[in-house]
């Protein structure tokens, strides 16, 4: 009888025992048929089972299974013992034969034993193992094994220790939920990153670590929609344990169990705020340089334009003299010069947002200015909106030209107005010193040579608030949502503070409304000098001669035609090199120079700077469509600015403020 036959002998002989029976032929026939049966279930068993004798240690009986295992047929297992399918040591060390004889003395106590081994194929793989043993009853002592593979499940336990060294490892947030949402995992980063540390998760649902709004969405439309497709990928917001949300990138995943059922889901959030902060960065630049595009076109148009308004606006003013008893042409004159005013207006405005207009800046005391202000609005405002102002104490007074100051503050007041509409509401003008450290607002301005300290501007109203689209392109020139919108509206308002070297933001209100606020420079304890305005007297040109430096051609042609009518001996010149080829064949022959800044080969404060180096007292009339030069009070009395367009009036009073104050020079 084999082994495996006694195991069954043994198996059912205390129920033979119990049968009385006369027939033994018909007890050995069921011995027989319930030993079969046995057998059979051993040898077609999914786990291999030995057996071995303990004395000699070699195997017995083997089943199918055990051939599988092993790799060698049952004739070359039966000739072998259980340590030689082991390895000389067991991975803890223990050499493999004296582990094998503990595991089998415990067996022979009568105690079933199971433990993980370590088995090798013919080849010398290994085979990780769970083995169970138990006594055989018999004559000889026996045990039987049963051994189960566990390369499988090692190698899957591998993957799944990979798998969570990556989960544990990476900077995303990694979690599993259960089909109700509950949450089964939740990596470290997705700890930190919801800032829940080391606390139980087992009754945290996905719903918890999201806000309200975003949860049901998650809960109600999402999660059906990953049953149903198995994926869903998107931007979300999750909620930090301190209250603060936190924009992600999230992956959702469905797992089925075999019934198509889900089983859990699984997802993947990575962190946005640092792709969120360079969009917003990226965005601002863009912002940036748009306006600063616009405002470099503005500001060029505006100085062509200017340069065509000098041709119309000075032949308009020295046509009124000429035609002075005529009082049809007169007229004519007077509409052809209120028109280019109006011109000219338009072409400031663009100055301003270029941020290269004319400034007269001075100490702004803005308690005056505010309550200036309701007087200024007043009239153009509904009766149903209120203008609230409120101050701070101890404001110092702000660095600023005060008619454009009040220019920016009535524009967003009446914008503010316009935005509450008929019904009634509150515009509200701020004042007080800020450091900057807060003015992060989302579509701002910033000045280049922005330097503290500042007082700071808000005007904010209640109204209907601005859409994304309209904030974006608030400071465009030209630009109006209202049906008769015209001019430049909050462009110029932009361009002022760009020429004040300050700041502007606008943010729409959660509430509702919106608020524009200004930073302007703290005026200094010592005002710096202000250049006076021509005083208004009359020149007399008679023996007089002046040198016009101009590039364009209409521009000379009209300072010519004013100029000889006020008596001056005239020599136009439209080339920078000339011009100084000229001045310096007989410098002391000009009693003065009509000269443009803006000119190519050299700009007009080369040629300043080569005509005063032959002589120092030269009287210079420059002339610019754009800002006077920065360092026209280093100039000297001699150097004056008259800004284009001009008129004969006003070229008359620059010079006649010019010439007299110039160094008397006699001539040779």
């Amino acid at each position: 009888m084999t082994a495996f036959g006694g195991c069954a002998a043994a198996a059912v002989g205390s129920t033979l025992r119990g049968h009385v029976t006369t027939d033994d032929s018909e007890a050995r026939r069921e011995l027989e048929a319930l030993r079969a049966r046995y057998e059979a279930m051993v040898e077609h068993a999914p786990e291999a089972i030995v057996t071995f004798e303990v004395d000699s240690g070699h195997f017995t009986e083997v089943n199918h299974a055990a051939c599988e295992l092993f790799g060698r047929s049952r004739e070359e297992l039966l000739a072998l013992s259980p340590w030689e399918v082991s390895p000389p040591a067991q991975p803890d060390g223990a050499p493999s034969d004296a582990a094998a004889m503990t595991q089998v003395q415990a067996a022979m106590r009568g105690e079933l034993p199971s433990f993980e081994w370590m088995h090798v194929t013919r080849e010398g793989a290994p085979i990780p193992c769970r083995v169970q043993l138990a006594l055989v009853p018999g004559a000889r002592p026996m045990v039987r094994g049963a051994i189960w593979d566990l390369r499988e499940l090692k190698s899957a336990e591998r993957e799944r220790n990979r798998l969570r060294e990556i989960a544990e490892a990476t900077p995303d947030l990694i979690g599993m939920a259960d089909a109700e949402g509950q949450t089964l995992y939740l990596n470290p980063a997705g700890r930190r990153l919801i800032g829940y540390g080391d606390r139980d998760l087992s009754r945290v649902s996905i719903a918890d670590y999201h806000p309200p709004a975003v949860a049901h969405r998650i809960m109600h439309e999402i999660l059906p929609g990953v049953v149903a497709k198995g994926l869903w990928r998107g931007e979300s917001v999750v909620l930090h344990a301190d209250g603060s949300e936190i924009p992600v990138d999230q992956t959702l995943l469905a797992h089925y169990d075999d019934d198509g059922g889900v089983d859990y889901f699984s997802t993947i959030m990575r962190d946005r705020r640092g792709a969120v902060a360079a969009e917003e960065l990226e965005r601002q630049v863009l912002h940036a340089q748009k306006l600063e595009s616009l405002g470099l076109m503005a500001g060029a148009i505006a100085h062509d334009f200017n340069n065509i308004l000098v041709a119309i606006l000075a032949n308009a003013s020295l046509l009124q003299r000429l035609c002075a008893e005529d009082a049809s042409l007169t007229k004519v004159a007077r509409e052809i010069e209120g028109a280019a005013d109006r011109a000219a207006e338009l072409a400031k405005g663009m100055l301003d947002y270029s941020g290269h207009s004319r400034r007269e800046m001075e100490a702004i005391a803005l308690p005056r200015v505010l309550e200036e202000l309701s007087t200024l609005v007043t009239a153009s405002i509904s009766k149903k909106v209120r203008l609230r102002t409120e101050l701070a104490t101890e404001l110092p007074p702000a660095w600023a030209d005060g008619g454009q100051l009040r220019q920016v503050l009535v524009n967003l007041v009446l914008n503010g107005a316009e935005a509450i509409g008929d019904g009634a509401g509150t515009v509200l003008v701020r004042a007080g010193v800020d450091d900057g450290a807060g003015f992060e607002s989302r579509y701002d301005y910033r000045s280049p040579d922005l330097e503290g300290p500042w007082v700071r501007i808000d005007v904010e109203d209640d109204g209907c608030g601005m859409s994304a689209e309209l904030l974006d392109r608030v400071f465009d020139p030209f630009y109006s949502t209202k049906r008769m919108g015209r001019g430049l509206g909050l462009a110029s308002v932009l361009g002022i503070v760009k020429g004040h070297s300050g700041a502007i933001g606008v943010e729409p209100r959660p509430e509702g409304g919106t608020c524009f606020s200004l930073l302007l420079p703290v005026a200094p304890h010592e005002p710096q000098r202000v250049q006076a305005e021509p005083t208004g007297q009359r020149v007399d040109g008679v023996g007089r001669r002046i040198l016009v430096v101009d590039d364009e051609a209409a521009v000379r042609s009209v300072a010519r035609r004013c100029l000889m009518y006020l008596g001056f001996d005239v020599v136009e010149t439209g080339g920078p090199i000339e011009a100084l080829e000229r001045f310096v064949e007989a410098p002391a022959e000009w009693d003065a120079v009509l000269l443009d800044l803006t000119m190519p080969e050299l700009s007009g404060i080369q040629i300043l700077q080569r005509m005063l180096e032959v002589r120092p007292t030269l009287p210079v009339l420059l002339s610019s469509g754009y800002l006077p030069p920065e360092s026209m009070d280093e100039l000297g009395a001699n150097v004056a600015f008259l800004a284009k367009p001009y008129t004969l009036r006003s070229l008359e009073r620059a010079l006649g403020e010019l010439i007299p104050l110039a160094t008397a020079e006699t001539r040779p």
